[in-house]
């Protein structure tokens, strides 16, 4: 075992076979520990920093620092500073002994990697996890291996940053912690954790989410967090399809308390090339996939009509067969369905959108009604895709008309009513008589 000191200035340290002690000093230092399980701080300065064979814990410190694990099962950490820290071979722990780095990678070997953004540094990683009022923002890859990732360093998530996190190969567990994360699982059956903050899934790959190798999401928000399927389904080629398997798109079905998501790549639906399974039940609409914002529908206005004590009575149609959807798979439906009265008659309104309206002939309204004379009863509705909805309205035009007098007179039997015409006097043809209308 050796104990080696560099200078302040920019210093060449070889290791010895055994397990060596370095600490390299101030400087832009170079540091190759060799074999043994080592021990480096490489200290102030712009370091690279090799551990060699060997359990190593090596620290970059202060600085712009490369650290790279090698060979053994290494404890790693770049420091304060815009590091980037290579696990290599070996079941490694990277960014767990202090301050934040900016790129986290695991390579081969089951690693656990906390993306500890420690500093003010503008790091390339996303995540913090130390009692600090500056999370830092961390790049984790996984690398190959059944890695365990944590986007901050689980002492305090809701510190966390803005974390990308990669799995790579293997059954990896990620938990994104605090902040904004995008998580990619990778190839592999993955527990994804998105933690607080608006979180992003992203499927890279048919083989990311598989029925043999099928990724959990532990923690999924509706509104909040989004999967991500542009990179399997392309920009602008998404269909949704709610609970209907639809060719080149998504949809999905409950079962056991779990929500699970289908993927349709090859435009045969009958079997899913990727399933994804979210715990719990989530009632999804296409906004819960990024990059796919849903369209509010559009309605238009409807209208009828219907002619004072003529048949038929009721009317009836339907208010949404002139309403549309660009969005594919969407289904349009009356967000306020139910019976409402007008000034004139009465409106039964369905959710499919049917309605029927009576048009009440023994109301005053109607009755005062002249002949021909035109007035409408409106009705306003929401049209609803389930996700947003927009307002329109339904308008009853009723017509008039000539209504029949009903006469209580009194008369001697046998003796008859007649017509009176002249000046003065109602006009021939119309009845009249004196007695009670």
């Amino acid at each position: 075992m050796a104990t080696l000191t560099g200078s302040n200035g920019s210093d060449s340290i070889s290791g010895t076979t055994s397990a060596d002690t370095i600490l390299s000093g101030n400087g832009n230092d170079y540091v190759s520990a060799g074999d043994g399980n080592d021990y480096v701080d490489a200290g102030n300065g712009d370091d690279i920093v090799e551990g060699g064979s060997g359990d190593d814990t090596l620290l970059g410190a202060n600085g712009k620092d490369r650290v790279f694990g090698g060979f053994g099962n290494d404890n790693l950490s770049g420091g304060n500073g815009t590091d980037a820290v290579y696990g290599g071979s070996g079941d490694d722990v990277i960014g767990s002994i202090d301050g934040s780095s900016a790129l986290y990678t695991g390579d081969n070997g089951g690693d656990t990697l906390y993306g500890d953004g420690y500093d003010s540094y503008a790091d390339y990683l996303l995540g913090a996890g130390h009692e600090s009022a500056r999370p830092g923002n961390d790049r984790i890859y996984g690398g190959n291996g059944d890695d365990l990732i944590y986007g901050d360093n689980g002492n305090n998530a809701a510190l966390g940053g803005d974390d990308i996190i990669a799995g790579g190969n293997g059954k990896d567990t990620i938990y994104g912690e605090g902040g904004n994360d995008k998580i990619a699982g990778g190839a592999g059956g993955d527990t994804l954790s998105g933690g607080s903050g608006a979180d992003v899934f992203v499927y890279n790959a048919v083989s990311d989410s598989t029925a043999a190798g099928m990724d959990v999401i532990t923690d999924f928000q509706r509104g909040v967090d989004h999967l991500d399927l542009r990179p399997v389904l392309g920009n602008t080629g998404f269909e949704w399809g709610g609970r209907q398997p639809t060719a080149h798109g998504a949809w999905f079905q409950q079962s056991g308390g779990n929500t699970y998501v289908y993927v349709d790549v090859d435009g045969n639906p009958a079997t899913a090339e990727m399933v994804i399974k979210l715990n719990g039940l989530h009632e999804l609409t296409k906004s819960d996939f990024a990059g796919y914002d849903n369209h509010a529908p559009t309605a238009v206005a409807d209208t009828h009509a219907i002619g004072e004590n003529n048949s038929p009575n009721p009317i009836t149609g339907n208010v949404l067969s002139n309403d549309s959807d660009v969005d594919a798979g969407n289904v349009l439906a009356v967000a306020n369905p139910g019976t409402y009265a007008g000034q004139y008659g009465t409106l039964t309104l369905h959710a499919d959108g049917s309605y029927s309206y009576e048009l009440d002939n023994g109301k005053g309204q109607v009755q005062a009604l002249r002949q021909g004379q035109q007035v409408q009863d409106t009705f306003n509705y929401e049209v609803s895709d389930g996700q947003a909805s927009a307002a329109s309205s339904l308008s009853i035009r009723i017509t008039g008309a000539n209504d029949h007098a009903t006469i209580t007179a009194s008369a001697s039997e046998d003796k008859a009513v007649t017509e009176a015409g002249g000046a003065g006097n109602a006009e021939t043809g119309d009845a009249s008589a004196s007695g009670k209308l």
